[in-house]
């Protein structure tokens, strides 16, 4: 790699350098030569390095944002999250204590109608049983009421089936009379009257 190559290079440089300095050494030329080459070979491969990586900028930048707005909208439901938690914390810890405060109050009436209850079984059984005689006269009396309406109601068919045949029965009559008044012989009056002198 890059960063072995330049260790490598940094190493002969400075060996090269203590033999000039403190052993007074002369320093082969090629050598010298070698390390420029190497160094210039090194420093092509940075630049090429570097141009491709300024080249995938763009592309990081695009994910850089999309990732930063992602993390920006996970801090925000987790925020979000967060305090609504923290409130719902508040109201159950406001219940709690509005349950303890009326619990006792709560207790005291149950004792008092555990103690009534008795009571008002008996009145609402005696209620009840009024309420059950009353429908049941109720129910009597409506009957009853049927019953005298159905019989009235009898009786007016009777007379009017009766008054519809009686002006059949006086025409009949009528009809007789007028034939018998018709049918029989006239007596003369004198006749009638020569019949009552004594003979």
């Amino acid at each position: 790699t890059l960063q072995t190559e330049i260790q490598n290079l940094k190493d002969q440089v400075q060996e090269l350098h203590r033999d000039l300095t403190k052993h007074h050494s002369i320093i082969n030329t090629e050598t010298m030569g070698e390390i420029m080459e190497r160094s210039l070979n090194i420093d092509s491969k940075i630049a090429s390095q570097h141009s491709t990586v300024e080249t995938m900028r763009v592309m990081f930048e695009e994910i850089w944002e999309e990732t930063f707005q992602r993390v920006t909208n996970e801090q925000e439901i987790y925020e979000a999250q967060l305090h609504d938690l923290l409130q719902l914390k508040q109201e159950n810890s406001y219940l709690t204590t509005i349950t303890r405060q009326i619990s006792p109050y709560i207790l005291s009436i149950a004792k008092v109608k555990e103690r009534l209850e008795p009571r008002f079984q008996e009145a609402k059984k005696q209620q009840d049983d009024r309420t059950e005689t009353m429908l049941k006269i109720y129910e009597d009396n409506t009957i009853a009421k049927d019953s005298r309406e159905s019989d009235s109601q009898s009786c007016v068919t009777d007379q009017d089936r009766h008054k519809n045949s009686h002006p059949l029965m006086l025409e009949s009559g009528e009809s007789s009379v007028k034939t018998n008044r018709s049918g029989r012989p006239r007596v003369p009056v004198e006749t009638s009257i020569h019949n009552e002198k004594p003979s």
